[in-house]
């Protein structure tokens, strides 16, 4: 073989590898569109069928009128957005993010409450923990849910920290104080990986707003736990990710996997981003040398998620807090709930009673197993087909992420404080048995359905976004995020650490959207010629 004929069988062994990236690509923004297609018309055409907290969404606005007047709302924050420009952009987003901190934190402060359920057990133990107060009343909760036991240590250290530097009648609000931090800082990683993406301030700009409208200024930043703890991680975790592709460093890898173990042990499904990261990774190459340098890339990822689980354990083990194994509820559990037509995917009192009734974990993930797969079989093709039409709309179809569904959610309400908005806040989000406080609150969260609505509309046209790997990382992530949805228990605010994901691939169908308009009316124009 001369060198002619190698250099062609090379270029022909190229081009095939190359075909297979792109047709890795094309497979995962076409099950893309398929899924946000199938989202968007059930929201749009069957948001009147029962599915788990719909009395939430009784207030809502047809879902016609809100994606138009969302669209309009789009157009004009970007033709503002394009009003600014930013010579300096990292050093104005750092102003811009402390000052919202502070602003967050003001309203916060403003609005805040007690509120029961999970996150009442996590912040009364802690209370008792660092107290050097009897905390085995909690040893059946973290021994049920022993994953919770990580962000019970997390708020023990912050409230260990307020107390011992003067701020003991504040550890509480300390906590909100943390979550305020991440939620910044938050918006701001945002900003750059859209700059990054987009090379375009005044997307990133426009990207930031419509961040700091849904999730921003969301009261869940008032509520310790999971859901706002963990609201910076699939985020850190794509910035780490996107802006080592040049770089390649060997370090970064090893905090990509180590965030994303943190990130896993407060709240599971942060945990999907590295999944994607990986899968991509191996799966989205071009040529054996590339394969082997995401080979090793991989390896170093899974070593820092590695070494997070074991720095996580010590941590945990120190806390010296007993916890009866054989009382964890395991995937099973929620693998049955998520199959439970009587409520309809949604959290069930009966199948907590169910699962609870047994000694072991060997026992408990049988029977749990054993009767999802029952469910499944008696539910027959239609019927699951209705459980998942249920579990999307319980899911996607609330832009405030089902804000009060918990049981006792306001648990404790505060007198109001001596400020010019503390009364107009709580209009905004006070619901349920303190509706007379809320006069606001049909405003507000028809404001967030709308906005929440328009992005996933915008989703859908997503799929003209460039073709690489970052963008397939975005798109696997929330695909995995749906599915798991869809399999286990359904809850909206599990989506709400994943808000800067569906931003990002959103500005990509407005992007498009506003091309295509663009071409309309030069051809228009030409037309009138």
């Amino acid at each position: 073989m001369n060198f002619f004929e190698k250099l062609k069988l090379l270029k022909k062994n190229n081009a095939t590898e190359m075909n297979y990236k792109m047709l890795f690509q094309n497979i995962i923004k076409g099950i893309y569109l398929s899924v946000f297609l199938i989202i968007i018309l059930i929201c749009v055409f069957f948001p009147k069928i029962e599915y788990a907290n719909k009395s939430l969404c009784a207030n809502f606005l047809s879902p016609w009128v809100l994606m138009f007047l969302g669209t309009i709302f789009f157009a004009v924050v970007y033709t503002v957005a394009n009003c600014f420009n930013f010579k300096n952009s990292k050093k104005t987003m750092i102003v811009v993010s402390i000052l919202f901190f502070f602003l967050n934190l003001f309203c916060v402060y403003n609005y805040y409450f007690y509120t029961g359920w999970d996150s009442s057990e996590l912040i009364n133990f802690s209370n008792s923990y660092i107290h050097h107060q009897n905390a085995n009343d909690y040893q059946w909760y973290f021994s049920r849910y022993p994953n919770n036991l990580f962000l019970a240590e997390i708020f023990s250290i912050i409230r260990f920290v307020a107390h011992n530097i003067g701020f003991h009648d504040y550890e509480y609000f300390a906590i909100l104080t943390v979550q305020c931090f991440l939620n910044a800082v938050t918006g701001y990683l945002l900003f750059h990986i859209i700059k990054y993406l987009f090379d375009d301030t005044k997307i990133s700009l426009f990207g930031y707003v419509v961040y700091v409208l849904l999730a921003g200024i969301s009261p869940w930043i008032s509520i310790p736990y999971s859901d706002s703890m963990a609201l910076i991680f699939p985020t850190l975790i794509l910035y780490l990710y996107i802006h080592n592709k040049k770089k390649n460093s060997m370090l970064v890898w090893f905090f990509i996997g180590l965030c994303s173990t943190v990130g896993y042990k407060i709240k599971p499904q942060t945990f999907i981003v590295f999944i994607a990261v990986i899968l991509v990774e191996t799966f989205c190459v071009a040529g054996k040398r590339e394969l082997k340098k995401s080979f090793l890339n991989d390896l170093i990822a899974i070593f820092g998620a590695f070494m997070g689980l074991c720095i996580i354990k010590v941590g945990i083990s120190a806390m010296n807090f007993p916890v009866d194994k054989n009382m964890s509820f395991g995937i099973a559990h929620y693998f049955m709930m998520g199959m439970n037509p009587a409520d309809m995917g949604n959290f069930s009192d009966k199948d907590v009673e169910f699962s609870a009734s047994f000694s072991t974990c060997a026992e408990r993930n049988a029977a749990d197993l054993y009767v999802a797969i029952n469910r499944i079989k008696n539910m027959h093709v239609l019927g699951l087909v209705q459980q998942f039409a249920r579990k999307i709309l319980s899911n996607y179809y609330n832009g405030t992420f089902s804000w009060a569904a918990e049981g006792g959610f306001f648990l404790e309400v505060f007198p109001p404080k001596a400020t010019p908005i503390c009364e107009f806040l709580r209009g905004l989000y006070y619901t349920g048995q303190y509706g007379d406080i809320g006069k606001y609150y049909i405003l507000w969260s028809n404001f967030e359905q709308m906005i929440w609505l328009t992005i996933i509309f915008l989703n859908v046209f997503a799929w003209h976004a460039t073709k690489n790997n970052r963008v397939c990382v975005i798109m696997l992530s929330i695909l995995g995020l749906t599915l798991f949805e869809l399999i286990f228990e359904a809850r909206a605010r599990y989506l709400f650490t994943y808000i800067p994901l569906y931003i990002i691939l959103s500005l990509y169908g407005f992007q498009y959207i506003r091309s295509r308009l663009n071409t309309f009316r030069e051809r228009y124009k030409r037309s009138e010629r």
